[in-house]
């Protein structure tokens, strides 16, 4: 018999049998073998939440690893660095100034990337269960320009917010009226964090619903409304992760941004993991303990359009919702959705751990009948 691990083992580090026909011989079974235990974790054989805290940590059990398939010859990509690593180092302070992911060092994107790096292949579609869709978008740093944001747009997008109407993502946004109704964010704290984008429609949410509203994002932004520029303010997300002092909040709005992290589209780093430790961040370093985190992916199967974003199903985000508390999924159960999927991006309202005491006696909780 095989040994599926040691197979595995030898096929990661690069290590070899004693001969080409028993390495063949034994790559053969062992796809066979683990292919099966791949169909056995999707049918609930496998603890998926441990399999996921795992993943996280960029440490996936070998019963989760399909075989590792080679893939065809990739045209070498140019002025890209990659690096080979799997699992990469690990940091133990995701919070600190200064801390960076270990792929920051050597992916930054600064040419459009339209092929998957060899090298990081395995990372973006662990290990070839999740299928690759060609939608390919490219975002230049040259784009993200300073923002600002015109008078009439302002008031436009403050007296859509109070009317309750629905702006890009349509249905999404009905869901999230509906679950600041129940977790309402009045005189909170709260954090609109935007990633690569700039859009002033959940500013305007934010502030409509009585939040004390920050906007962490990519690129200044100014507000020629006074309404706005008096009630919000403004961190450029670089300057926000070097300040060890940096403010927590008692609740996060993030709609339609993690999906993009580490994906190259806005020009960031190549990171087959960036959503997972954009989530890690946002949960350990910008909300306070039992904080309340808003958040909306697109959602249904897992998918990795590259490089435009991510579609997150049962597995991919298992993996993005650990260690946090899913308090509540709307418009619907989260089973539900996985049953039925909307049309648009689900609200998915989640906890952060509660930490060390003397958590934030004002964290966002339901609301009271």
């Amino acid at each position: 018999s095989v040994d599926v691990s040691v197979v595995l083992e030898r096929r990661r580090t690069g290590m070899r049998g004693p001969s080409v026909a028993c390495a063949v011989l034994g790559l053969l079974t062992a796809s066979v073998a683990c292919y099966m235990l791949t169909l056995l974790h999707f049918l609930g054989d496998l603890d998926v939440e441990s399999a996921a805290r795992l993943m996280v940590q960029h440490q996936p059990p070998a019963r989760m690893m399909p075989c590792p398939v080679q893939q065809p010859q990739q045209p070498e990509e140019k002025e890209t660095q990659t690096v080979e690593s799997w699992p990469p180092p690990e940091s133990d302070c995701v919070c600190c100034a200064g801390w960076q992911s270990p792929y920051e060092a050597v992916n930054y994107v600064n040419t459009p990337v339209e092929v998957i790096p060899t090298a990081l292949y395995n990372g973006f579609t662990f290990f070839g269960t999740i299928p690759v869709r060609p939608w390919f978008k490219w975002n230049t740093p040259k784009t993200m320009k300073s923002a600002r944001y015109e008078q009439e747009a302002c008031e436009e997008a403050l007296q859509r917010a109070r009317d309750r109407k629905t702006n890009y993502f349509k249905d999404t946004d009905t869901y999230l009226y509906a679950a600041l109704d129940k977790y309402p964010i009045k005189n909170l704290q709260v954090a609109v964090y935007r990633g690569m984008e700039s859009d002033l429609w959940y500013d305007a949410v934010c502030f409509v619903n009585g939040g004390n509203c920050t906007v962490i994002q990519q690129r200044e932004a100014t507000y020629d409304d006074k309404t706005l520029s008096d009630n919000l303010r403004t961190i450029i997300s670089r300057n926000y992760w070097r300040n060890n002092k940096r403010q927590q909040f008692d609740a996060v709005l993030c709609v339609s941004s993690v999906e993009h992290d580490g994906l190259g589209r806005y020009g960031d780093h190549l990171n087959p993991f960036g959503d997972l430790e954009t989530m890690q961040r946002l949960r350990d370093c910008v909300l306070k303990p039992n904080g309340l985190l808003f958040l909306a992916v697109r959602f249904g199967d897992d998918l990795l359009y590259w490089n435009a974003e991510r579609s997150y199903g049962r597995t991919r985000l298992t993996m993005l919702l650990s260690g946090w508390t899913l308090v509540e999924a709307f418009p619907a159960p989260l089973e539900d959705l996985f049953n039925d999927p909307p049309s648009s991006q689900p609200i998915f309202v989640l906890r952060a751990p509660a930490g060390k005491a003397g958590a934030s006696p004002n964290a966002a909780g339901p609301k009271k009948p």
